[in-house]
């Protein structure tokens, strides 16, 4: 049995856990339970040994100490008085002690008075003894050393020692030192553990005799259930049943077996039953898809007419969608431009009313109609994208501002953010973009009656080059989300009381989401009722390293320091006589012919003429604001089939994107007030090129001017001044600003002149007719201030933010800077609330810059 523990040398640890888990349950159980006490035994028998080992030189060290004593007693008289034969007699007695070995009487100065050796013991140095000639003295060092290794517990092997002073009157005049030989304890500690391990291997035996009889109660079940186990596996007998010996685990272990044999037989009596009921179930079933397959072929056929039935239909509707767009948009010209033409002969009260509902519910058919031949397009499949090269950020600015107007009205700020690693020139359909990004946030304006409206445009580096999100968030009424799974559906909103409120056809998104798949992207939204909406899609365009030349073209600057001369007639909408004179002022230096009109029903009427070669339109007028006379004259142009007639938008708040604004209202560009001759002369050139002739000469150019001059002179008397109701997002929040709000910010800083009179010069190109366009002006915002004190007392907010909108455009135009910054502020506190307690405070500051400006801006 004990071979079974032995371990071969250089066996390992991990090959012993081997082969233990390889023996049988019994032998474990013996090995475990020898193991175990024989650990016991042996940590017991060594605290035993060790015990005893200590016990045993303590014992001999007092006997020696004791006789050392003694001895020193009886040899005190011999050390007084330094008689060796005295003090060896005294020694000699130790004959009787055969165990020690060697005894000596050290005097007071550490010398050996008389040494004692046994008889028979061979001749053993001390450790500590010096010996010079005669002479022997001992090291005091080198025998505490040898005490103190002497008095170890596991100093087995080492001499026992026994010291004693020598004392004489209680005065210390020598020592006597014993060194016993440590066989004796040896010895005894040698017969102490031959003892020790007899009784501990007689244990061991003990134990393996009742572990060979106990462990029967545990392997005998054990090895019983593995029989069974093997049986049952071989057999595949499900009926056997294993012994139950006790009620311990291993009774519940084997109660827990025969029950899975028993679940495990009903199961296979079980399955049985149902394999033969199957079979059955099976041959019934064949049956029936026999006949079903006869079925379904029939009916395959059938959908297979019905399929091309169905696509035919499809396309004819598509078709006819397209058709009918087209056929409807000839008629409904043709009443937008008879209402146009009726609203503009003159009507006045109840009549007018009606023609002007007319007139809305035309455009908005309209809008219908489009949206309509968008969607036949993309049903048709006939949708196609065509790329070219554009300027994102120029797309983005306009959009925005197309909406600024409408959001300011409402009380919405409107904001536009683009990351810094968002691409500038890039190569797509613009055109369907902006149709997209117009959709979106005029949902977001519509449906947004308090707080904010923000455009944001990032790129998404993860997905690769070219690839960019829009998103369009909103503070309005957001979307429930049971309406949120069909909003992209076609003619779909968000309720039947949106569509009654807001009005729609629900065209808008799922035209945007089909064309944000035509551009390789998606459409979604995060919308929470109440709260707000997120809108935004992705697109893929190809990013352009360097600046296309066709856009390099368009804004390439003017060479050569003269102007060009023009032999153009030009119609120039604009309600400000200040803006008129100035506007009129630069024209005539570039030997154009001017015509003014005050609002957009005048310039739509005078367009009509068809005498025109470009058009100044100012964005926001009386009656008719720059945007809907646009509209108005491309709407008659396409009804009529006429030529293009350019329109350059012109406004006080510039953005980047702006020219993409105009575009989206039907423009051809745009000018941001204050503007030079030269930009006039840069926007002729880019429009009506085979307008210019050669460059007048001095004398020529000085005599138009005062020719246009006089004109300006003599016509702005007869001019009413107006407001520009243009409005732009909220300052602080828009990226790429140009000149348009250079001003305000440099206000805030106190670095502009009361009154720029050189820029003035500049943009005039002559200084003689600054004095005529400064009383001009005054005229002009004299009665503009009254306007603006009255609306001020009356707390009218809208007037207030329309006449300092208009002063501020005026000032923009004459040079007065701080004139212009003021207005700014007050049309800016109109607008928020919690800023118009300071509206007072703002108009007696204006009213003193102005006497400021009077005073810089007399005669030099």
């Amino acid at each position: 049995m004990f071979s079974v523990l032995a371990l071969r040398p250089g066996t390992t640890g991990n090959s012993m856990i081997k082969r233990l888990r390889d023996l049988s349950i019994r032998r474990k159980l013996i090995a475990m339970l020898l193991f175990t006490n024989a650990v016991v035994l042996a940590l017991v028998s060594a605290a035993f040994v060790v015990n005893e080992a200590n016990r045993f030189r303590s014992e001999m060290q007092t006997e020696l100490t004791a006789l050392a004593e003694i001895i020193g007693n009886n040899s005190s008289a011999a050390v007084a008085f330094n008689d060796r034969q005295a003090a060896g007699e005294t020694l000699a007695a130790l004959r009787a002690k055969p165990y020690i070995r060697t005894a000596l009487i050290v005097m007071q100065d550490d010398t050996v008075l008389v040494r004692y050796l046994a008889p028979g013991s061979p001749a053993h140095p001390l450790p500590f003894a010096v010996v010079a000639g005669d002479r022997v003295s001992i090291d005091p060092l080198r025998f505490r050393d040898a005490l103190q290794r002497s008095r170890s517990p596991l100093a087995i092997g080492e001499d026992i020692y026994g010291v004693h002073r020598i004392l004489l009157d209680g005065q210390q005049i020598g020592t006597v030192v014993l060194q016993s030989d440590p066989r004796e304890f040896t010895d005894r500690l040698v017969r102490f553990f031959i003892l020790v391990t007899g009784v501990m291997l007689s244990a061991l035996l003990l134990v393996y005799f009742l572990a060979t009889r106990l462990q029967r109660l545990i392997s005998v079940p054990i090895t019983h259930l593995a029989q069974v186990i093997e049986a049952v596996s071989a057999e595949k007998n499900y009926s056997m049943r294993a012994e139950k010996q006790g009620n311990d685990e291993l009774g519940t272990l084997i109660e827990g077996f025969n029950e899975m044999l028993v679940q495990i037989q009903r199961r296979d009596q079980q399955l049985e039953a149902q394999r033969q009921e199957l079979e059955g179930e099976v041959q019934r079933r064949t049956a029936q898809l026999s006949a079903a397959n006869r079925e379904l072929s029939q009916t395959i056929a059938e959908l297979v007419v019905s399929k091309d039935a169905a696509e035919a239909a499809s396309l004819a509707k598509s078709q006819f969608l397209a058709n009918m767009s087209h056929e409807i948009r000839t008629p409904m010209n043709g009443v937008l431009g008879m209402t146009r033409v009726l609203l503009e002969s003159g009507l006045a009260g109840e009549q007018r009313r009606f023609a002007e509902a007319v007139w809305n519910s035309g455009e908005s058919l309209l809008s219908i109609i489009n949206d309509i031949l968008d969607f036949s397009k993309i049903e048709a499949g006939r949708m196609e994208l065509e790329p070219a090269p554009f300027d994102l950020h120029d797309i983005l600015g306009g959009v925005l501002e197309m909406f600024a107007a409408v959001a300011q009205r409402k009380g919405v700020d409107i904001s536009l953010h683009l990351d810094p690693g968002l691409p500038r020139y890039v190569v797509g359909d613009a055109v369907r973009l902006r149709q997209v990004l117009v959709n979106l946030l005029g949902n977001a304006v519509k449906f947004t009656s308090r707080g904010e409206v923000r455009l944001t445009a990032l790129p998404l580096a993860e997905q690769g080059e070219g690839w960019i999100k829009f998103e369009v968030t909103d503070t309005g009424i957001g979307i429930r989300p049971e309406a949120q799974a069909h909003i992209f559906e076609s003619f779909s909103q968000a309720d039947y009381s949106t569509t009654r409120t807001f009005g729609g056809t629900g065209l808008g998104l799922a035209i945007s989401r089909q064309l944000a798949l035509l551009m390789e992207g998606e459409l979604g939204l995060a919308s929470e009722f109440g709260v707000g909406s997120t809108f935004w899609f992705s697109v893929r365009l190809e990013v352009l390293k360097e600046v296309p030349e066709c856009l390099v073209q368009q804004s390439a600057p003017q060479e050569g320091g003269a102007k060009p001369c023009f032999d153009a007639l030009v119609l120039v909408a604009e309600d400000n006589p200040v803006n008129q004179d100035v506007v009129r002022h630069m024209l005539g230096q570039l030997c154009c012919r001017v015509d003014i009109v005050a609002n957009g029903e005048l310039a739509v009427a005078a367009s009509a003429e068809g005498k025109y070669h470009l058009v100044f339109m100012d964005c926001q007028m009386p009656h008719m604001d720059g945007f809907a006379a646009t509209r108005a004259i491309r709407a008659r142009e396409e009804g009529e089939g006429g030529r293009r007639l350019p329109v350059v938008a012109l406004t006080a708040n510039a953005l980047t994107g702006d020219r993409e604004l105009c575009l989206a209202a039907g423009m051809d560009d745009y000018l941001s007030k204050p503007f030079d001759c030269r930009q006039l002369a840069e926007v002729l050139l880019r429009w009506i090129p085979e307008r210019a002739t050669n460059y007048p000469d001095s004398g020529t150019a000085s005599q138009h001017d005062a020719g246009a001059a006089g004109q300006a002179a003599g016509q702005a008397a007869a001019q009413v001044g107006g407001t520009e109701r243009q409005s732009s997002p909220q300052k602080g929040e828009q990226q790429g600003e140009q000149q348009g709000d250079a001003p305000e910010r440099d206000a805030s800083e106190g670095k502009i002149p009361v009154f720029d009179r050189d820029g003035l010069i500049q943009r005039l190109g002559d200084a003689e007719f600054v004095e005529m366009f400064v009383e001009k002006y005054l005229e002009s915002t004299d009665k503009l201030m009254k306007l603006l004190r009255q609306a001020v007392e009356a707390e009218d907010y809208a007037e207030v933010r329309l006449h300092a909108h208009s002063i501020k455009g005026a000032a923009a135009s004459i040079g007065a800077e701080v004139m212009r910054a003021v207005a700014f502020r007050m049309e800016e506190s109109a607008q928020l609330e919690q800023e118009r307690s300071g509206l007072p405070e703002l108009f007696r500051e204006l009213e003193q810059v102005l006497a400021d400006f009077r005073a810089v801006a007399a005669p030099v």
